[in-house]
């Protein structure tokens, strides 16, 4: 692939491509497809059967490229994954698993279509990634709870606690408070009894038991695990705290300014599950740097970047580092800025290509 792209590969000339050859002990034939060695390298063209008025395929829009792009990539993983369990998909002598999978993905975005797309067909993923516990939805989730405790009269705050996905009413169960009487009574008292247990014996007591109560239905989320894995965790951390003394009130602004100032290099990250390694495991390439895998997806490697060119400024490399350029108005033709698009557009390409190395 490189060998072809010449001395352009990198769109910056100053990046030259260095052939290199593969470690030791690796062979084309450890990857096994009914028996004979599989390619090294498939690519898959998508073309639109809609045409223009030159009689050229029309382009797909961005969201359709991606969602087309994620629907082949999940299709190719069910059929390799189908041939494995045949005996038909093999990687060194053994059959191919789900962990020996990666899929390579430029955003978080991407990342979660691509577990949605392939938890729905039954095949399990992790999207793996650095991130704060305070990032997720569960920490949001426990402080909508916490903050209807904390006030119990305040039925706002209940019905946003119960609409969580960790407590799980539905819309039909949140208008019925409005109606039955002895539905809305049922959920207050429950709520006193929450409030209760956490006065008692910690925030880390009624955490585990909303837990237990829901984990039969959370479990059936295809992120049930994770979930639950993450409130725990959450619930853990509150325990830790609440043991500074810091009364409810104090508990619920400690776990609310976390999440405000939630750093994904925050030394609490997210536990990794045991289960986890037998996943495919979805990465974007900026993480993936450095990793290997037997078997490397890049779904959506050849959907650019915006065509669009900066509004009002743009950041560009020189020799001195990056510098800032601003648009002097709406009007703005100047030699200045024209030059310092035709760079940040450069740049985009130039990244564009990076990150496929990468991959």
């Amino acid at each position: 692939l490189y060998a072809q792209a010449g001395e352009h590969a990198f769109v910056d000339e100053g990046i030259r491509f260095q052939p290199v050859l593969p470690a030791a002990g690796n062979a084309d034939s450890d990857y096994l497809r009914h028996g004979v060695p599989a390619p090294a390298l498939i690519m898959r063209v998508l073309a639109n059967a809609e045409s223009d008025a030159d009689g050229a395929a029309k382009a797909f829009s961005a969201p359709r490229s991606r969602q087309l792009a994620a629907e082949a990539c999940v299709s190719e993983i069910r059929a390799m994954l189908d041939d494995a369990r045949k005996g038909n998909a093999r990687i060194k002598g053994r059959v191919v698993q789900p962990g020996d999978i990666a899929v390579l993905v430029r955003s978080h975005a991407e990342a979660a279509l691509m577990q949605l797309m392939l938890s729905v067909v039954g095949i399990p993923a992790v999207a793996a990634g650095k991130q704060s516990l305070f990032e997720t939805e569960q920490a949001e989730e426990l402080l909508a709870v916490f903050e209807a405790l904390l006030q119990p009269a305040d039925e706002s705050r209940l019905r946003a606690a119960l609409s969580t996905q960790l407590l799980g009413l539905d819309a039909a169960d949140i208008a019925r408070l409005d109606g039955d009487d002895e539905w809305r009574s049922t959920r207050q008292v429950l709520a006193l009894q929450w409030r209760e247990r956490w006065q008692r014996h910690g925030p880390l007591a009624l955490v585990s038991h909303l837990c237990a109560s829901h984990a039969e239905r959370l479990l059936r989320l295809h992120d049930g695990e994770r979930r639950l894995t993450n409130t725990l965790q959450l619930g853990e951390l509150l325990q830790e705290a609440d043991a500074r003394a810091l009364g409810m009130h104090g508990l619920v602004d400690w776990l609310r300014g976390h999440i405000a100032d939630a750093d994904s290099n925050d030394e609490q990250q997210l536990l990794r599950l045991e289960s986890d390694a037998h996943r495919v495991q979805i990465l974007t390439l900026h993480k993936a740097k450095g990793l290997e895998f037997p078997l490397v997806f890049l779904p959506f490697i050849g959907i650019g970047h915006s065509s669009e060119k900066p509004a009002r400024h743009c950041q560009v490399p020189s020799e001195h580092g990056r510098v800032l350029h601003w648009k002097l108005g709406k009007d703005d033709a100047s030699p200045r800025w024209t030059d310092a698009v035709a760079a940040w557009q450069h740049e985009q390409r130039a990244e564009d290509a990076r990150l496929l190395y990468v991959g």
